[in-house]
Order: structure tokens, then sequence, then C-alpha cells
């Protein structure tokens, strides 16, 4: 885990890729080369830069955060409610009655 604190004149990706190179050396200084680690950042992170690195290093995986738009919605909508109703198909039925936007509606 990491935390910095800036100013509001920065953005937010400003600063975390040398902090990232120096948490995974210390996490391969301490546990090996073999030991897989997975990055996980929000979408103010999703940045070519940050992505980029994480690709090109061995045993380094992320979940990065995606906004919200319109056009990914329509594409996982699918896969999203496929998968909702393999794993609990009550919960996806509550989500529907919630309001939750289902295949072909």
């Amino acid at each position: 885990m990491w935390a910095q604190l800036r100013t509001a004149d920065r953005d937010g990706s400003d600063g975390p890729l040398p902090a990232l190179q120096r948490i995974v050396a210390a996490i391969r200084a301490r546990f090996g080369e073999m030991v897989a680690i997975l990055v996980r950042a929000d979408s103010g992170f999703c940045r070519e830069e940050i992505m980029a690195w994480i690709e090109a290093q061995p045993r380094v995986h992320s979940v990065l955060g995606l906004a919200r738009n319109a056009r990914l919605e329509a594409l996982l909508a699918p896969a999203f409610w496929k998968t909702a109703a393999l794993l609990n198909e009550d919960a996806a039925l509550c989500a529907q009655a919630a309001g939750a936007d289902a295949p072909g509606t």
C-alpha cells in the first residue's frame, strides 16, 4: 500500500510510477523474483506510462479501474449479466429490480 499527499494543482497520477518501481523492487528483494504482484489502482492511475511499465514487468499484473462511459458499458453488459446470472441468479434479479439495465432493455 502506498499513499502520497499532493497539492490540488497536481494530477492524481503525478508520481506513482517511481513509487511503484520502488515498491516492486522492495517486494522482489524481500520475497524473491518469482513472487507474483498484483497492482490495484483506480481510474486516476489508468495511464499509458503506468500500464506500459506494468506490462513490461515479469509476474506483475494489474487491475486498473476505468471511468464509466456508455460505450464501454454497452460492450460489457451482455458478459456482465451472463456472469451475474451464473454466479447468483437472485442477485442478478435484485439488480434488475433495483433499476439496473438487463440485456435487451
